[in-house]
């Protein structure tokens, strides 16, 4: 697949290039982001587009306006249930929660940042990355609890107590409340709390330095934690461990990134 996809025109959401770096900002302000068929098929395009994206190393999902993502948007088909059969909503069903999956699949490290809302959908999308940064007015919750479905959507009873922890995710899940941004960075979600205005250098800031280490090193390193997060035992992980460590210690750019250690230079990686 080409990167044709970062050049399309899309009606809900906004590609930026920042070198190796790209960012998918969520565009539908007016209504605090919130995801209409729409906006999920166009982040499915570019989602799958990144799957095959040899040259884009980090992701940084944000939002426009006020918000990270409100979750659902309650009009049209997606809030429709009531009107369709259990095959067409168990269709966009999947097609949400899998969405979530190709997220937190992709071998790119990506990073969201938010201010505002990040409800329901929202929780999900900052779950499925592998960092997140707020600003003071970001808040969360599980929404889902609260329209009267299960507290457990979009993956978020998977990611959350493996962020968070069990007890807070329990919490979390079981109330629908929400948490600020102080409470999100106490348990271990955020990252870091930063200005509003600082958020996406904050992001652009870390994907630097993540740009700093060889493309296989990145890579592998995001498929190693996502992996070994799940590892059956110590001797899965460390058998994983090992095959990475060859694989990246055995390349071109394993020397080149040595090299620049020790001479205090900037790396030229040839992701080789």
């Amino acid at each position: 697949m080409s990167n044709n996809y970062k050049h399309d025109h899309y009606q809900y959401l906004n590609i930026i290039e920042h070198g190796k770096t790209l960012e998918i900002k969520l565009n539908r302000p007016d209504k605090l982001n919130a995801v209409n068929m729409e906006m999920l098929e166009e982040l499915w395009l570019v989602v799958s587009g990144l799957n095959y994206d040899v040259d884009t190393r980090v992701v940084i999902i944000s939002g426009t306006g006020n918000a990270f993502c409100a979750g659902l948007d309650l009009e049209g088909p997606l809030a429709d249930g009531a009107n369709l059969n259990n095959k067409q909503r168990m269709h966009i069903q999947k097609r949400l929660s899998r969405l979530l999956k190709l997220v937190y699949e992709l071998p790119q490290a990506t990073i969201a940042i938010a201010s505002g809302a990040a409800c329901g959908f929202g929780l999900g999308i900052m779950c499925a990355c592998d960092l997140r940064y707020g600003s003071e007015t970001m808040k969360a919750n599980a929404a889902f609890i609260r329209l009267g479905f299960t507290g457990c959507d979009m993956g978020v009873s998977y990611f959350l107590p493996r962020i968070i922890g069990s007890t807070a995710a329990n919490e979390m899940m079981l109330t629908g409340r929400f948490y600020d941004a102080k409470r999100l960075m106490s348990n271990g979600f955020l990252a870091d709390i930063v200005e509003e205005e600082k958020l996406e250098e904050t992001a652009l800031t870390a994907a630097r330095d993540m740009l700093r280490n060889s493309p296989m090193g990145l890579r592998l390193t995001k498929e190693g934690i996502r992996i070994n997060s799940n590892a059956q035992s110590l001797e899965a992980a460390l058998a994983l461990e090992d095959r990475q460590q060859i694989l990246s210690g055995y390349s071109t750019d394993q020397m080149t990134a040595l090299m620049a250690f020790l001479s205090k230079s900037e790396p030229e990686f040839k992701d080789d």
